[in-house]
C-alpha cells in the first residue's frame, strides 16, 4: 500500500492545545465569550470535539479578533479531520499574530494528511479505473460535479503540492522556537518531506511519460 514516509510528531500539538484554550480566557472581557470558552475546554477535554468546534465559532459570531480563538478552532477543526477548514482557521490565527508557532506546526500537520488522504485514492482497488478512465470520469463528473474523479497525475500533483505547503510551515515553525532538540526533530521530518517530495515528483514524471 502506498504511504508517505512520515513520522508526525502529534505529542506536540496535544501538549499544546489545552494551555491555549485556558489562556484564551484571559483576554476576553465579555462574560458570554468566557462562558463559551470554558465550555469549549470542558468539551474538548472529554473528547467531545463536534461540541467545542460550535462553541468555539459562537466566539467568533461575537468577535473574529481573538487568535487565540481561531488558532483552537484550528486545532479542533483538526481532531475532527477536517482539515481544509483546519487550515483556514490557523492562517487567519497567524494573520492577527504572527507568532503563534503552533499554528504553523498544525497547518504542517494538516497539510502532511491531506496529503496522505490523497494517495489513499490510489490504494483502492478500482483506482485503474477512477483515475486512469478519462471518459468515465468525465461522465460522472457531469452527473455529479463535486464528485470529479481526477486521473493519477492530478492526484500526485496534490499530493506534491500538499507536501510542500507542509514542508514551508513546518519550516516557519522551525524559525519561532527554541527548543534545539524539537528544532532537530522538525528538522529531520523536512528532510523525510523532502524526499517524499522528490518520490511524488518522479511518479507524476513517470506517468506523463
Amino acid at each position: 500500500m502506498e504511504k508517505l514516509n512520515m513520522k508526525k510528531i502529534k505529542i506536540l500539538f496535544l501538549l499544546a492545545l489545552t494551555p491555549f484554550l485556558v489562556s484564551c480566557t484571559k483576554v476576553i472581557s465579555n462574560p458570554d465569550v468566557q462562558t463559551l470558552n470554558q465550555r469549549a475546554v470542558e468539551l474538548m477535554n472529554s473528547g467531545d470535539v463536534k461540541g467545542a468546534i460550535a462553541r468555539l465559532e459562537s466566539i467568533n459570531d461575537l468577535n473574529p479578533n481573538f487568535p487565540q480563538n481561531h488558532y483552537n478552532l484550528g486545532v479542533a477543526y483538526y481532531k475532527n479531520e477536517e482539515y481544509e477548514k483546519s487550515v483556514e482557521s490557523l492562517k487567519l490565527a497567524i494573520s492577527l499574530d504572527k507568532n503563534i508557532a503552533d499554528a504553523y506546526y498544525t497547518i504542517g500537520l494538516a497539510y502532511q494528511d491531506m496529503a496522505e488522504k490523497e494517495i489513499t485514492k490510489l490504494d483502492k482497488p478500482d483506482n485503474e479505473k477512477q483515475v486512469n478512465n478519462q471518459e468515465s470520469s468525465s461522465s460522472e463528473a457531469s452527473e455529479n460535479p463535486e464528485e470529479k474523479k481526477l486521473t493519477k497525475t492530478e492526484i500526485l500533483a496534490l499530493v506534491v503540492d500538499n507536501l510542500k505547503n507542509s514542508k514551508d510551515y513546518y519550516t516557519q515553525y522551525t524559525t519561532l522556537i527554541s527548543n534545539s532538540d524539537e528544532k532537530t526533530k522538525i528538522e529531520e521530518e523536512i528532510k523525510i518531506i523532502d524526499d517524499d517530495i522528490k518520490k511524488y515528483e518522479e511518479k507524476i514524471s513517470s506517468s506523463n511519460n
